[in-house]
């Protein structure tokens, strides 16, 4: 349950904060298709992979494993976000 409140905050943070992030990466000249997550780190933002935002969680159908979905979003996190790694709690999957 603390990893799905996890996600909620962390993608409202990513939703706030994104769009400043994308300006302030344009303004580097760093076309969209070239940004990468570090980039978005620079700028203060948590980067939240496509798998790992609760929008996308919820978008799943309701026969949908979300045990499966969240440790895979929590794993996603800390791919993304290596400061992370170790600290989030999920299960490893089979």
């Amino acid at each position: 349950m603390l990893g799905l409140i996890f996600l909620r905050y962390a993608d409202t943070r990513y939703a706030e904060a994104e769009a400043e992030a994308e300006a302030a990466l344009a303004a580097k000249g760093i076309a969209p298709e070239d940004r990468e997550p570090m980039d978005y780190q620079a700028e203060g933002v948590l980067y939240l992979h496509e798998e790992a935002r609760f929008s996308y969680l919820q978008s799943l159908t309701e026969g949908a494993n979300l045990g499966h979905f969240i440790t895979n979003a929590m794993i996603k996190v800390e791919e993304h976000n290596p400061e992370l790694r170790g600290v989030l709690f999920h299960t490893t999957p089979r």
